[in-house]
């Protein structure tokens, strides 16, 4: 039986250029971290876009597994 992964993954879109940013922990990060939802996530972070000044808003966060798909071998 495989473990469930309950790193959750954090989205959030750029006030300045629009961009769509999307973060999860490693499963190095300590347990707390990982499982933090968006309220527990700072309220605004820079973006990451080169040569953008603007601040990121935290939309909402989902169980990674929603986020990135990992192909079964």
């Amino acid at each position: 039986m495989t473990d469930i992964d309950k790193r959750m993954a954090w989205m959030g879109q750029c006030r300045e250029c629009q961009a769509f940013v999307a973060l999860w922990p490693s499963d190095e990060t300590p347990t707390t971290e990982q499982e933090q939802i968006s309220s527990e996530w700072p309220s605004l972070a820079e973006c990451y876009v080169e040569n953008c000044d603007g601040d990121i808003d935290w939309n909402g966060n989902d169980p990674i597994a929603v986020v990135i798909q990992e192909r079964l071998r």
